[in-house]
Formats: structure tokens, sequence, C-alpha cells
């Protein structure tokens, strides 16, 4: 039998997630479900891959040096080879054999061959992309992201819980989807909510003397903010407007729980 958390996995029947994406989705909730099985709580995995990163980059550049070094060497052994004196060539005709061979004057000769270099700079551009794949993933927090691809596994599950969203308002108002929102403003919202909790919402949560008050905040203030944002015009930001509605969908429980644990990550990652 499939566990609880498995069944609810979105599928293109309820989320318009890619393939691959999908896929994504399947995975973190496996690894998620093996790390609570070893009493690991199922951190984000995004963490190991910034401690790492350095050390990792560090291997990479060496075998870069090291690869480089040895293409500049066979490309200088070449030219060496090619501008060795170049003798007079022989005549094997019958014909030609009375005749002397033109001149060659060595001053024309060109002893940098283009076709050479080319081979050498491709060598170098194949073993570059083979040092990309070896590159660990890393997340850059400071930066807002464009597409998926630059969310972290927290914020990635967050991602998919506003694609279902965003499928069941299509469906009801039976509108394409960009016509709500575009992919690259929902990764922008939940890393601006993930990085600042107080970023767009309407409400702020204060602690004084022991007692957790809540302060509504007027709906300008929450506008103003949101339309910041990437693809959030004017009417999207009004109250009502599919801004308020993504910004309740990330303000659910389940989804700030994830956003909360992908800042504890960082946290741990910088101690």
């Amino acid at each position: 039998m499939k566990s609880t958390k498995d069944s609810n996995i979105p599928t293109q029947q309820t989320s318009d997630l890619s393939a691959y994406e999908l896929l994504r989705l399947e995975k973190i909730r496996r690894n998620e479900a093996r790390l609570e099985a070893l009493g690991l709580g199922g951190s984000s995995f995004f963490g190991s891959s910034i401690s790492g990163g350095a050390k990792n980059s560090d291997k990479v550049s060496s075998t870069k040096k090291k690869r480089r070094s040895s293409a500049n060497n066979h490309r200088t052994d070449r030219r060496r080879q090619q501008q060795r004196p170049k003798t007079l060539p022989t005549r094997s005709s019958k014909r030609l054999k009375g005749q002397k061979a033109p001149k060659v004057d060595e001053n024309t000769i060109n002893f940098c061959d283009d076709d050479n270099d080319n081979d050498g700079h491709a060598n170098d551009a194949v073993d570059d992309e083979e040092e990309k794949k070896n590159v660990p993933h890393v997340i850059c927090y400071t930066h807002l992201p464009k597409d998926p691809d630059q969310l972290d596994d927290d914020e990635f599950q967050v991602y998919a819980n506003l694609r279902s969203w965003r499928l069941r308002r299509k469906n009801e108002l039976e509108v394409e989807p960009y016509k709500i929102c575009q992919n690259r403003t929902l990764c922008e919202l939940i890393r601006r909510v993930r990085n600042d909790c107080l970023w767009g919402a309407s409400s702020s949560s204060a602690s004084n003397n022991n007692n957790d008050t809540t302060n509504e905040r007027n709906e300008e203030d929450v506008a103003n903010e949101l339309v910041d944002c990437w693809g959030l015009g004017p009417s999207k930001v009004a109250a009502g407007g599919f801004g308020w509605e993504m910004m309740a969908v990330i303000g659910q429980d389940e989804n700030m729980k994830l956003l909360e644990k992908s800042r504890e990550s960082t946290k741990q990652n910088k101690k």
C-alpha cells in the first residue's frame, strides 16, 4: 500500500506540472520519507549541497586546470612541428625531374594553423560542458528565481501547490494559465516570502510583553509590496486579485512550514 504522503503527490490530472517536475516532486517526497524513517526529520537536502559546494568547486577547478594544461601542451607540440624548416619538395615526375622546384619563402609560411586552434577551442568547450555536469547545484537565496530549477526542495513543494491552485482557477474561469500568472511569478513570490515571512502578508504578528498581537495591514501597503513582484500588475495586486489569492495559498500552514524549514536549513549551514 502507498503511504498517505505518496497519495498526496500531484498528478497530471490534478496539476499542470511537467513530467520532469512531477518526477522531481516524487523524489523529494521519497527522500523525506526515508529520512523520517531514519529519524532525521526529513530535512532539506539542499543544505548539504550548499555546504559542500566550495569543496566540490575546488576539485572541479583543479581538474579544469589539468585538462587545459594538457590541451595547451598538445597544441604547443603541434605548433613546434609546424615551425620546423620546410625542405624543398623533390620532383618524382620524369618530365619535371630536370626542373627546379620554386623557392619557398619561409617568411610567408603561416605557422599558426587556424584549424588546429579551432580544434583546441572545441576541446576546451567540451571539457567545460563536462565540468558543468559535475558542479553541484547550489541555490542562491539572495537572487530572485526565474524558473523552478532555481528553487530548493522545500520551495519547490510550495511551487507545486501553487500550480495546483492555478490549474483549479484556470478550469473555473476557463482561461489560459498564463493569464492568471506565469511560472516566474510563482517562483519569485515563493522566494520573497521565504526570505521575509512578513512580505506581502495582509497581517503582521508582533510580540509585546509576552503577548502576541496581530496587526492588520491596509490594502495599499500590501499592494505596494506585491506590485514589486515580476508579472503582477495593478489589477492583480488590487484587493481580491490573483496576487492576494496566491499569497493566501502560500500562507497555508503546510506551505509556511516548508518555507520555514528552508530558512532553518540555511541557518544550520552557516554555523
